[in-house]
């Protein structure tokens, strides 16, 4: 095991796999061949190479894949492979003519680790050739890694661990080759504790085909709620292209399924009539030109209740309709959406309380209220906001719903390594009133000992909400007025300045 393990390593790494191969054709190319001239001169089929089997070795057919001339690598290659079981050192031999210039050699190659005793190290050598750019080499490669089946996985799925687009070129192509047989390995990727294998498998399960993904629905949409964005991302694209499978490609004309439902409010007779027909059918009515026709679809999908994955991602977008009465009607939806896709629904509603229409503004209002809980699974990264008014919007929703809420996460924040989302937790806790900035006073006092955080003047603004606080702490009231005396930055020197005059 020692011995596979080393070989292993040789072939992930450059420098080390070609010292060791070095070491293993010592003298190679430097003693001519027995083989006869057609064997330096062409390439020889099969039928030519297995005559020579019979007075090679093995030694003598890894000696030669050090020559300098290309057709005695290959033909020395192809004896390998007819000679079988390739162990660790001719497995490390191989792999190095992977990296062969001439492509005629790196084809050879991957058909002759076919032969390898090592699957694992032999496919690791394998996926360097899955974005080759002579097809014939890639070819090859498939072909080897579909003979190895279930044993190139391991390898294939620990090649995953690299950045997106070097994993689309190289390892994927290969998983694709063995089809529905890698389905359950990629699935299970899904766990792996590397947030990069985690991402790339969901691209591979994309790359296995929508079917694979409908087999996998419910492993892909868990992974919405991953912790790192990278693999949420790559999972709401494979749950995007599930969503839009389920619903039929083609839309048959649906007849109004309820009298005045194209053409005014309905009442609630017209409400439990429309209630009966199909989710899907009501998804597509919330899709018609006719602005009606989308209300009052809407006002039926709130009468049902909870919303699932696709029908709260359907009303996110809704909210930006040109019609300020669907745009309501969507938020009202809302109040019972999927809490799985609050990265999509969260910054719609905080978009619409900036709606040009009071009402639009009151509905994104309640409907952030009703969300409160998903508005702060956002955090910090929801208070990471660059743009003043974006921020005001943020810290404005934060006294909305209140300080028994929001006034654990934004102290929480304080401690955040994002100056901005601590700028942001600052502006929203002196919103929240002299209560909470007492509560979160030591974190207050501690961002003022650095000074080039950006978030000291407001910092030194919400202290000012505790005046008698500060004058009864007397080091605390120096530090402010020396800020207020050479402090780099007008704004702080401005905000000390108020507080001291308090």
């Amino acid at each position: 095991m020692a011995s596979v393990s080393a070989s292993k390593q040789a072939v992930d790494t450059g420098p080390a796999t070609d010292a060791r191969a070095a070491a293993a054709v010592a003298g190679v190319g430097q003693a001519p061949t027995s083989f006869g001239d057609e064997f330096r001169l062409q390439v020889l089929e099969d039928a030519a190479l297995k005559k020579i089997v019979a007075q090679a070795d093995r030694g003598a057919a890894r000696q030669l894949l050090g020559s300098g001339n290309d057709f005695v690598k290959i033909n020395a290659l192809g004896l390998l492979r007819l000679i079988g079981k390739l162990d660790d050192l001719e497995t490390l031999s191989v792999a190095v003519c992977c990296r062969a210039d001439a492509a005629g050699v790196r084809a050879a190659a991957a058909k002759a680790l076919a032969a390898s005793s090592d699957p694992d190290a032999a496919t690791s050598a394998l996926t360097t050739l899955g974005s080759d750019a002579d097809p014939l080499v890639v070819a090859a490669a498939q072909a080897t890694v579909t003979g190895f089946g279930a044993a190139a996985l391991p390898a294939l799925i620990a090649a995953l661990a690299t950045s997106s687009e070097r994993a689309e070129r190289q390892a994927i192509p290969l998983i694709v080759s063995l089809g529905v047989g890698a389905e359950a390995a990629v699935v299970a990727a899904f766990l792996h504790d590397d947030d990069r294998i985690r991402q790339n498998a969901i691209t591979a399960l994309r790359a296995l085909g929508l079917p694979a993904l409908q087999r996998a629905v419910t492993d892909v949409r868990a992974r919405l709620r991953d912790g790192n964005g990278e693999v949420v991302r790559a999972a709401r694209e494979a749950a995007r292209l599930i969503n839009m499978a389920e619903r039929p490609q083609m839309l048959e004309p649906i007849a109004m399924p309820a009298p005045g439902f194209d053409s005014g409010s309905l009442d609630a007779a017209g409400l439990k009539a429309a209630a009966k027909i199909d989710l899907a059918d009501l998804q597509q009515l919330a899709n018609d030109g006719r602005p009606f026709v989308r209300r009052n679809a809407w006002r039926v999908i709130a009468a049902r209740g909870a919303l699932d994955h696709y029908t709260t991602m359907f009303a996110a977008v809704a909210t930006r309709d040109d019609d300020g009465e669907v745009r309501i009607l969507a938020a009202a939806a809302l109040h019972k959406a999927d809490r799985v896709v609050a990265e999509t629904f969260i910054p719609a509603l905080l978009r619409l309380r900036r709606d040009k229409e009071p009402s639009g503004c009151d509905a994104a209002d309640a409907a952030l209220v009703a969300n409160a809980d998903a508005f702060l699974s956002l955090f910090p990264g929801v208070l990471d906001a660059r743009i003043d008014y974006e921020r005001d919007v943020i810290v404005d929703t934060c006294r909305m719903i209140g300080a028994k809420v929001t006034g654990a996460a934004l102290r929480a924040a304080l401690d955040d390594a994002g100056p901005v989302v601590r700028h942001t937790a600052v502006y929203a806790l002196t919103a929240l009133g002299a209560g909470e900035v007492l509560a979160a006073w030591p974190k207050l006092v501690a961002n003022l000992q650095d000074p080039y955080d950006p978030s000291r003047a407001g910092t030194v603004l919400a202290l000012g909400l505790q005046p008698a606080k500060i004058k009864a702490d007397r080091a605390l009231f120096d530090r402010i007025h020396q800020m207020y005396v050479d402090d780099g930055s007008w704004m702080v020197r401005d905000a000390a300045d108020k507080t001291i005059r308090l």
